[in-house]
């Protein structure tokens, strides 16, 4: 795995899920509303375009390193839910299980760092699946992470998939604790389900 795609992923990660969305939102403190998949929003830019709910917010950045351009597209919940759509352009080769398990690492160290000993993050079981992005049918990895804090566990739900399309590279990395699933689902669905990524 190139070297650039593990230093921004790892970066990105600690921003999205721990930095700039807080603590509160690993260990699933605050209630999730159902997602708005009846009044959506649509995001377009850049060749990216996809629609959200319409409660949900969207937040972006662009960095060039070492020639490549990456962009990070945050999709979140008012609670615990979170879309990331990653581009790398030019295209890089990335290999779903290696970067999954990057980013399964990167989270369980966020949990044991961020909330200063007071947490834990416990791996659980990992799965392959396959479902429809970006106009094909491409293989996906889901896996469990519990998040243990003050004696309550809160286990979640973390997914994800690659698209190499020629010109770019398309991560989507999703992430949500399992009492909300029910209410995020038809969110992420209606993310990945209208996701288009062209010229």
């Amino acid at each position: 795995m190139p070297s650039i795609v593990r230093s921004v992923l790892s970066s990105c990660l600690l921003a999205c899920v721990v930095g700039s969305a807080g603590c509160e939102r690993v260990v699933g403190f605050f209630s999730e509303p159902t997602a708005q998949v009846d009044t959506p929003q649509r995001y377009e830019k850049d060749a990216i375009s996809f629609t959200y709910p319409g409660n949900w917010n969207v937040t972006e950045e662009t960095n060039l390193e070492n020639g490549i351009e990456v962009r990070n597209i945050t999709v979140a919940s008012a609670g615990n839910a979170m879309v990331m759509i990653q581009t790398f352009e030019p295209a890089v080769p990335i290999e779903l299980g290696a970067h999954f398990e990057v980013v399964m690492t990167a989270m369980q160290d966020a949990v044991d760092k961020q909330i200063a000993g007071l947490a834990d993050g416990t791996r659980g079981a990992v799965t392959d699946f396959e479902r429809a992005f970006l106009g094909e049918q491409r293989a996906g990895k889901r896996g469990e992470i519990t998040v243990t804090i003050l004696g309550e566990k809160v286990p979640g739900l973390v997914s994800m998939f690659v698209a190499g399309l020629g010109d770019r590279t398309v991560l989507l990395f999703s992430t949500v604790p399992d009492a909300d699933r029910a209410k995020v689902e038809p969110g992420f669905d209606q993310v990945i389900d209208s996701l288009k990524a062209t010229k």
